[in-house]
């Protein structure tokens, strides 16, 4: 039996010029890191079929986590079928890449505001809940064996070193990521649907109030507290904010171990992420300001908070001891 060809074997700009070939010229999104979050994990153009807008998305190398591209469709395809996310209207493996539908006339990138004093907050955490419960996929989210994964890829020699701006080096950052995933393994969270990646930026806004989730590329059985936690770090700045975050989302005062819990959640995704992107940085398709940029920021953020947050207190109350 013949292998199957690798999908990666080629760079993804060539790939996705063979891709987009067959669609009508489109314009390509450049990759950004603040204030939004795109074009990191693959080469994205908009293109037509016929009369049909397309999002035409190729993904990078290594861009993935261990689900690659297998995860990323299936994820996609959920989203799809459950009205919750853009049509997806073909998945192709040998490309790595994904054509979904594109939401253009009247639709547009969700902000920070449109959350924090825009009103829109409940819609989204409403959506948010359906996607919890849209259904399973085969990808399991596990924050402890992604960050050793990316820390792997961050020693290997000829790496980039963490920023300076860190202010601790790979191994300190992995004992304070192990210390988290302990205790919160220790109370572990009943698993859900997550969508895996939700920046503000991956929500769409359209006409009549609509709402729309995009970019399942991670969508992963796990922790719901994962997805709120990529939240309250975009709409949070102190606990009162994430108290008001939690409240809407549980309908009622969290209690500390549940702030606590979002709080250390939301330093592992800092990490996580951080490390996906000095590794991205270093990648032959991927490498590029924006990258080392977005990893600096993620980085500063989770030094920021340790530095605020008490964390023998955390520990402790997600602990319940």
């Amino acid at each position: 039996m013949r292998a199957a060809a690798d999908p990666f074997a080629e760079g993804s700009r060539a790939r996705h010029a063979a891709v987009l070939a067959r669609f009508e010229a489109g314009a390509p999104v450049p990759p950004l890191a603040m204030p939004s979050h795109s074009g990191l994990d693959a080469r994205v153009s908009f293109a037509t079929c016929g009369s049909r807008a397309v999002a035409v998305k190729t993904f990078h190398r290594g861009a993935l986590g261990q689900a690659g591209f297998a995860g990323a469709a299936e994820g996609h395809a959920l989203a799809s079928e459950s009205g919750l996310g853009p049509q997806l209207l073909a998945a192709e493996p040998g490309s790595a890449t994904l054509v979904t539908e594109r939401l253009d006339a009247g639709w547009r990138p969700a902000m920070v505001p449109d959350f924090v004093t825009g009103g829109r907050l409940g819609d989204l955490l409403a959506a948010l809940k359906r996607w919890h419960g849209a259904g399973k996929v085969t990808a399991v989210s596990d924050p402890r064996a992604e960050f050793a994964a990316l820390a792997e890829v961050a020693a290997a020699p000829g790496m980039l070193a963490l920023p300076a701006t860190a202010g601790m080096g790979l191994a300190q950052l992995g004992d304070w990521v192990a210390r988290i995933c302990d205790a919160l393994e220790a109370v572990p969270g009943e698993p859900v649907l997550l969508h895996g990646e939700l920046m503000v930026s991956n929500v769409l806004l359209g006409p009549e109030g609509g709402l729309r989730l995009v970019d399942f590329d991670r969508a992963a059985m796990g922790d719901p507290w994962r997805d709120l936690a990529s939240l309250a770090l975009e709409l949070c700045v102190d606990d009162a904010d994430r108290g008001a975050l939690l409240a809407a989302w549980l309908g009622r005062a969290a209690t500390p171990a549940e702030l606590a819990r979002l709080k250390l959640m939301s330093l592992a995704e800092d990490a996580i992420w951080g490390l996906w992107a000095i590794a991205g940085e270093a990648a032959e398709d991927r490498g590029g300001p924006e990258l080392y940029k977005y990893a600096c920021n993620r980085l500063v953020r989770l030094r920021l908070h340790l530095s605020l947050f008490d964390m023998a207190q955390l520990f402790g109350e997600v602990r319940g001891t």
